[in-house]
This record gives C-alpha cells, structure tokens and sequence, in this order.
C-alpha cells in the first residue's frame, strides 16, 4: 500500500511525500524520485512505527 502527499511548494518546486508499508513500495518510492519516505505499518490504520528490522534494512540497501 502506498499513500501520496504532497508536503509542500517551496519556490519553484513540489515537495513529494510518499507512505509506504514495506520494502518493495519503499524502493519504488526512491525510484520514482520521492523527496520524502514514512515507512510504516498498517497503512489501513492510519500508519504506525514498521519495526527496526524492516526499516534498517530499507536504510542499508537504498541509502
């Protein structure tokens, strides 16, 4: 699941949020040039923390 938010006009440009639930909408989200990621869990709820592992492994393979 993926939710789009647009954070902001700062000058000329548009600022991206993307909220995603996992891995591979994470890398999807980089690779479509997102200025800003939330990982979370449970989307459907409304977001929450995505545990440790999942984040530091977003982190190590994307950063």
């Amino acid at each position: 699941m993926v939710t789009l938010n647009i954070i902001g006009v700062y000058g000329a440009g548009i600022y991206i949020e993307i909220a995603t639930s996992d891995f591979e909408s994470t890398r999807s989200a980089v690779a479509g040039g997102a200025d800003r990621i939330e990982l979370c869990a449970n989307l459907g709820e409304g977001g929450t923390t995505q545990s440790y592992g999942v984040i530091k492994n977003a982190e190590k393979v994307l950063m």
